[in-house]
């Protein structure tokens, strides 16, 4: 075999090498390009899932956050009535204290006027005297909102009147109040001394 002969075999076979060898190095990186490609494509759908979740979680805090801000709002404005309510109760009843003691004097009054025989002249300028001081400490009282509980002839409230005695009796129907032995007064609204009165049974 002549030397270009085997030089010619040579290159064949080199480039026939060269061609098998390139072949399975585009395999390989075909192979391998996929590999990383899959492997991307799952790094990938994690993250968007990851994502999604997290983007779930945070538009679920903003919702939690919302209706914690309203519930506090709520009980904000709650809180507010209750204690406006007790503020304006405070002025309506500041006076309950003087107004109980204020009545124990009008009943004195009441008493002294009661046991005076008005029919003589030597009494009448002292019973005019004790009248005005009824009359005076009537509109005191009727001023700061004292009002007296109407008792006899009224069915019979537990919250207003206090009975002390009961009677039989064909007149009125039962748990009607017969008779008021004192008188009771509500300051605002609000009993602060029940009439003491005799009820029907």
């Amino acid at each position: 075999m002549t030397k270009a002969k085997v030089e010619e075999e040579v290159i064949k076979e080199t480039e026939a090498r060269a061609e098998e060898i390139s072949d399975s190095e585009v395999a390989e990186a075909i192979i391998e390009a996929t590999e990383e490609c899959d492997t991307a494509a799952d790094q990938a759908e994690e993250a968007e899932t990851s994502e999604g979740d997290a983007l779930q979680n945070a538009s679920d805090e903003i919702e939690n956050l919302k209706a914690a801000n309203v519930r506090m709002q709520a009980e904000f404005q709650n809180f507010k009535k209750r204690v406006e309510k007790e503020k304006a109760d405070i002025y309506k009843f500041a006076n309950e204290k003087l107004v109980i003691e204020l009545l124990g004097v009008m009943d004195n009054v009441e008493r002294a006027i009661g046991s005076m025989h008005t029919s003589e002249e030597s009494n009448k300028n002292i019973v005019d005297g004790v009248q005005m001081i009824q009359k005076t400490l009537e509109d005191f009282l009727k001023k700061h909102q004292v009002e007296v509980i109407e008792a006899v002839g009224q069915p019979f409230d537990p919250q207003k009147h206090h009975a002390v005695m009961t009677e039989a009796s064909e007149e009125h129907p039962a748990e009607t109040v017969l008779e008021e032995f004192q008188k009771g007064y509500e300051l605002n609204g609000k009993v602060v001394r029940p009439s003491m009165v005799k009820v029907s049974e």
